[in-house]
Parts: C-alpha cells; structure tokens; sequence
C-alpha cells in the first residue's frame, strides 16, 4: 500500500511540474540564468525552480527514544549535518504571491551520541517527501517561503556496545512530516524547519514474543527533530 501511495504522489509531482512551469527550450537556457561577480537570476521571486540547502540538524531530547521511554536526562543526541535537494512547482500566482508544490528529492541528515557504555549513530533520510508551500513576495529581490511536507523516512541506527564489545545495527521505516518558513534574497535563502514523527523496526518478527502493546512500545522510535537550513534556490 505504502509503495502504491508513492507512486502515486511521484506520479502527480511530475504531472504538477510539466503543467504548472513552461518547459524550457534549448535557446533560452542562457536566460534562465546569469552568472557574473554575483549570483543571480532572472526569475521572478513567486516562480517555481530548484533548490539546494544544507544545514543544522538539532534533535529533541526525545529524538530517536522508543515511544516506551522518556529521556528525563540532560543528555540527548548531538548535533549534525543536513542535505536536501528539491524542486518548487508553481501552480497558482497571485499577482506577486505564489502557491505550489514542494518536493525534496533527497533528504539527508546525521546525528550521534556516546558515553562510557555505548556510541550511537542515526543516519535518516528519504528519497521523497512533498507537500504544499506558499510564497509572499517582499519585493522584487526578497520573498518568504511557508511549506509542509509528507514523505517515507528510512533510519540506519550504528550502535557499538563498548561494554559487550559488540557492534548491531538496525533499520527504522516509516512515514514522518516537517514543516517550516525560510527567507530568501535572490537566489540564497536560510530557514528553520520542524521534523515530527516516528518509525518502526523493520524486522517486527524479532519481537513477535511480545504483546501488541509492548512491541509498539518497543519498536517505534520518535524522530522529532529541529532543522536550521542555508541554500540557494534558482
């Protein structure tokens, strides 16, 4: 069902973006883009186009916590780096305003934590997740990005067990949403975005032992996660 679902909503991005920007021909490349001592466009702020941006990745203290537990503790998973690339398709313009489609492509980020016992890595991504965003145009060079989007989430958890002197790792899928607001200034942007959900072991069999109750306790783990994002969208 989930793999139908996808399908569909990939199917429906691509027909968004061939219906809701002008495809763009061989002779008018060298428009689309000018490239001097600084980076510029020929775009107007509202239209639709393609985005690059790293970033932040700031974890909740509940972040990557089965939803058994609660982390009551100072401690909580560090810091790490984010990559994302994607696509903005316009559908509507309201004279300088804008209402589209936002699909990311590629999401990527990483997370860690140790301490005398255990090192621990979560390695999160997707290949998709889209949803709608609004644009406010400011002026001619400024504008304000507002978005939500859906997409499956796979997480790679690299555990090492210092105390066992064992290695083990795990894979979570499952289906989570963000949402968020970024400014931009010509062609770069910076934002701050808010990631919630939470995804399932994929080998359940491993706790088929348990009740129900346990095992959704067990074997889902939260993923509530804080974004700050840099980038550049032409």
């Amino acid at each position: 069902m989930k793999t139908i679902i996808l399908s569909i909503t990939l199917i429906f991005a691509i027909t968004v973006s061939f219906a809701g920007n002008d495809p763009v021909k061989n002779k008018s490349i060298g428009k689309t883009l000018k490239i001097s001592t600084q980076l510029t466009s020929d775009k107007a702020m509202n239209e639709g186009g393609f985005f690059l941006n790293i970033g932040l990745l700031i974890p909740s203290k509940q972040c990557y916590i089965p939803l058994g537990f609660t982390n009551n503790s100072s401690d909580k998973f560090g810091l790490g780096p984010l990559l994302e690339v994607g696509n903005m398709f316009r559908i509507k313009d309201f004279n300088d305003h804008a209402l589209g489609l936002r699909a990311t492509w590629l999401s990527a980020s990483y997370s860690s934590y140790s301490n005398s016992n255990v090192d621990m890595s979560y390695l999160q991504g997707s290949v998709l997740r889209i949803g709608p965003y609004f644009t406010y145009s400011i002026s001619d060079e400024m504008a304000i990005d507002c978005y939500y989007q859906i997409g499956a989430t796979y997480v790679l958890d690299s555990k090492n067990d210092t105390a066992a002197s064992g290695r083990s790792n795990s894979g979570f899928v499952g289906a989570t949403h963000n949402m968020g607001v970024s400014f931009r200034y010509k062609v770069f942007s910076v934002g701050f975005d808010m990631s919630l959900g939470s995804v399932k072991y994929y080998d359940k069999e491993e706790y088929k032992g348990l009740s129900d109750d346990m095992i959704n306790d067990f074997y889902k783990i939260r993923t509530t996660q804080f974004r700050f994002i840099a980038g550049f969208k032409f």
